[in-house]
């Protein structure tokens, strides 16, 4: 992020699939807003959230290892992590993804829409009912291929708008 940052760039998102989607998320999560490695936006594709629910057990595994302690978990789940200077999100997921349920999605929105009631953390989240884990982009995916499109209306609406990503730069 430093790097990116350095070389002129004035804003940046994150965006992460799955697994990578924990990734960016913690990357977006534990940065200090005052940070070169702050992010101004993140974009979360069927994300892993939560290393305390007993799903996806590969990432918790590669992650923290076989037998982890619950405070670890706790450590690394995402909407353990959300506080009132967390970036804006974008969330989408399906209903029916057989690899990462869509709890994980609900969880963090949630744990974002208990910070936007106190403090300005934005998100949006878009559940689609029908769609495989890593669908990508999601063409020729049914309604779920409309997420790069609400995303993008997103994302440009809010870069321009957003007086708080505004002020990071």
């Amino acid at each position: 992020m430093r790097r990116i940052k350095d070389s002129g760039a004035e804003k940046v998102a994150l965006l992460g699939f799955s697994a990578g989607g924990h990734l960016a998320g913690h990357v977006a999560l534990t940065a200090l807003p005052s940070d070169p490695e702050r992010v101004d936006a993140v974009i979360l594709s069927y994300p892993v959230v939560s290393m305390e629910l007993d799903t996806h057990q590969g990432s918790q595994i590669a992650l923290l290892g076989e037998t982890p302690h619950a405070a670890a978990r706790a450590a690394t789940s995402l909407d353990r992590l959300v506080t009132a200077s967390a970036p804006p999100f974008f969330i989408w997921h399906t209903a029916n993804d057989p690899s990462v349920p869509v709890q994980h999605s609900y969880l963090l929105a949630q744990a974002l829409a208990q910070a936007l009631a106190h403090h300005s953390v934005s998100h949006a989240l878009h559940v689609f009912p029908e769609g495989a884990h890593g669908l990508g982009l999601a063409r020729a995916a049914g309604e779920a291929e409309s997420w790069t499109a609400l995303c993008a209306s997103w994302l440009g609406h809010f870069l321009l708008t957003d007086q708080r990503v505004q002020q990071i730069g």
